[in-house]
């Protein structure tokens, strides 16, 4: 009797479990706050690898062209607390260009808020001749959106703002201050949409820094971040500085498909408001 009670029991515990099971991320999902793509991944340069004597981006990708006696390198750094990737040039070469670009591939509906999200860059220029004795000329700073058919680039510059159109690119001319942090806005959308482009599949989205043959002398530009809003709130969405510290500090050396994954389950849980960091200031010569 007891065994017939048990398989009689049985079925139903297991449906009732099933049931219990099959609801159970909906309630989770209804109750959890609203998760917010994120356009860029590592938006502020936090996750890295190596020693101390060499480290590398993990998200980011790194290309650079350097000239015989030039030196071009980028670093982790901090300026008045506000930490951020810092790039840092001496041109002694007048024969031959130096740059370094960094940039990640996005897709998907990444791309899609790439597009849709209100999209800043909080970056700061400073340069000075230092112990060299010809000025710093013609530098290259800015940020590229480059689709394999057209190119919207950036730059920013102390020139008045101007825009210059091609078939094929796009050039913006931002005018900003320098040794000051500066947010610059970025209307990728409006820009697509001005140029009759349509919008893309893909993109490599980057940041490229450095100097033309005709300059020498020392520079330095900093990227503190990417902030992005959806339009219905009047904060720049930081979303990855608590996630990448924890990443970094529990997670040490994991695979990067491992810390993306990590990145992920992640995102939406902090945020941080701009409007206080960072704050305007200098950066001297090295």
């Amino acid at each position: 009797m007891k065994n017939l009670l048990k398989r009689a029991i049985t079925p139903v515990s297991i449906a009732l479990l099933l049931t219990v099971a099959a609801v159970a991320p909906f309630t989770i999902l209804r109750n959890a706050a609203p998760i917010t793509i994120p356009p860029i991944l590592d938006p502020n340069f936090q996750l890295w690898l190596g020693n101390a004597s060499e480290r590398h981006l993990v998200v980011w990708r790194t290309e650079n062209v350097t000239a015989g006696g030039d030196s071009l390198s980028i670093a982790e750094s901090t300026w008045d607390q506000v930490t951020a990737l810092k790039f840092n040039l001496l041109k002694k070469n007048m024969t031959a260009p130096t740059y370094e670009y960094v940039s990640q591939e996005i897709d998907g509906s990444r791309l899609t808020a790439l597009f849709t999200y209100n999209i800043s860059a909080w970056i700061m220029k400073q340069s000075c001749t230092c112990n060299l004795t010809t000025p710093m000329g013609s530098e290259m700073f800015g940020l590229e959106v480059n689709d394999g058919r057209h190119v919207l680039t950036f730059m920013f510059s102390q020139a008045p703002a101007e825009t210059k159109i091609s078939w094929s690119r796009r050039v913006i001319f931002v005018q900003s201050a320098t040794d000051r942090w500066v947010r610059v806005p970025l209307e990728i959308a409006k820009q697509y949409s001005d140029a009759h482009w349509d919008r893309p599949d893909k993109v490599v989205f980057g940041v490229f820094f450095g100097s033309d043959q005709e300059a020498s002398g020392s520079l330095q530009a900093y990227v503190h971040n990417f902030t992005w809003s959806t339009g219905n709130d009047s904060q720049m969405n930081q979303l990855a500085p608590s996630i990448s510290s924890q990443i970094g500090s529990v997670f040490g050396n994991l695979p990067l498909l491992m810390k993306q994954a990590v990145f992920f389950a992640n995102i939406g849980n902090s945020s941080k408001d701009l409007t206080t960091v960072p704050t305007e200031g200098a950066a001297g010569c090295p």
